[in-house]
């Protein structure tokens, strides 16, 4: 008989069968009542929406500040412990081999100091900038405030005997 589904039941479906170490569709199948084909439909129908959701955690996502992470929680572990933290995180040892090498060689790579230097010198610039275009400005707005002042006392006649 056939059910109407609702679509954030599809989703919960389709994200198990998506996420690394799920369950298969077999097991979906025969869990819920549904054929593999229904599955498959669900998954095509949904794909873009739970892609999304799967893809931001895929390993070339990772930004580096994660992949340190990653790096210093797997330091210690071993063997079974290992593989079951880089099965939930859905990456193999590669990845960390591979983000270990590239944590090193940023470490040791001198452009970025040099690139923060040249940075710094642009924001020390920009900062003098800054602060001489703020004295201008208040400059102005006192020249300004004492013509106003000007034009007020002439315009109200109050000139005494001295011309002032």
């Amino acid at each position: 008989m056939y059910q109407l589904r609702s679509v954030e039941f599809k989703k919960s479906i389709v994200q198990k069968m998506c996420i690394p170490g799920g369950k298969t569709v077999d097991e979906l199948s025969s869990e819920i009542g549904v054929t593999h084909q229904t599955l498959y439909n669900w998954r095509k129908m949904i794909q873009n929406e739970v892609s999304v959701v799967y893809h931001e955690r895929s390993p070339r996502s990772w930004n580096l500040p994660d992949k340190y992470q990653a790096i210093l929680d797997t330091a210690n572990k071993t063997g079974e412990e290992l593989g079951k933290w880089l099965r939930q995180q859905g990456l193999q040892t590669t990845h960390i081999e591979l983000w270990k090498k590239e944590c090193k060689s940023m470490l040791s790579n001198n452009s970025y100091k040099i690139e923060n230097r040249v940075l710094k010198l642009k924001n020390a610039e920009l900062e003098k900038e800054i602060n001489r275009k703020d004295k201008a400005l208040a400059e102005v707005t006192a020249l300004l405030v004492l013509k106003k002042k000007r034009r007020l006392f002439w315009e109200s006649g109050k000139i005494n005997s001295h011309g002032y």
